[in-house]
Order: structure tokens, then sequence, then C-alpha cells
């Protein structure tokens, strides 16, 4: 399984992206839940619709966007900024060291306490 590196989520849609190494933008479409055939098509129909305009910024990256059967009930326009924020925000997350962080790894901020797992001495010990 691959460890997907960043995710945005807006109102009825999630967008989980990561780098690909490539030229081009690859998209995967996931509907949750939807048991019907019919409304499961529906709604990859709409969401591939709503992300074709998104690809040319999109590239170099794969992305997996998707959404359950409340994404059937909002209208296109709506489910088409969603779509386009949350791919924004995946992508922007996906370039920040760290999956979206916003630190380089390595770097806790200085008065933070180390992370879990580092093991700090005890102030009382003696070297």
């Amino acid at each position: 399984m691959r460890a997907w590196r960043a995710q945005a989520r807006e109102g009825a849609v999630r967008v989980h992206a990561a780098p690909n190494g490539g030229a081009a933008a690859r998209v995967g479409l996931s509907t949750a839940g939807i048991r019907g055939a019919v409304e499961r098509n529906r709604l990859r129909r709409r969401l591939r619709e709503a992300a074709r305009p998104l690809l040319p910024g999109a590239e170099g990256y794969d992305l997996i966007v998707s959404a359950g059967v409340e994404a059937l009930r909002v209208p296109f326009a709506e489910l088409a900024r969603e779509v386009g924020e949350a791919t924004g925000r995946a992508i922007e997350r996906a370039r920040l060291p760290r999956g979206g962080q916003g630190r380089p790894a390595g770097q806790n901020g200085g008065d933070h306490p180390p992370s879990r797992g580092t093991i700090a001495p005890h102030p009382g010990a003696t070297p």
C-alpha cells in the first residue's frame, strides 16, 4: 500500500495527493458507501468532470478524489468548487516536507520537547 503524502477535505470531497515523479497528473476516483451501480457511476462521472480542468495544474502528482453519497445531492458547480479547493490544498500540502506539517524533517521548532521516540536525558542525570 502506498503511503499518501497529503490530504485535504472540502465539503463532501476528500483529495489525497502525492508526487509521482512524472510529468503528468494521474487521478483515481473513489466512491465510498454507494451500493447502487447507477449512483456510483453517476458520482464517478461527476467527480471526473469536476477534476478534469484541474489536471494541467496538478502535473507531477497522483491524486485520489473521493466522495460519498452526499456529493450526489450537491449542485455540480458547488461540487466542482469543492474538488478544486481540496485539490489545491492537498497539492500545496504535498509540496511541504513531511506531508504538510509545515516544518522540515528533523526540526521541531526550537522550544518544543523532543518528538516521541527520542530519548532525552533526565534533567538530574550526570553524563
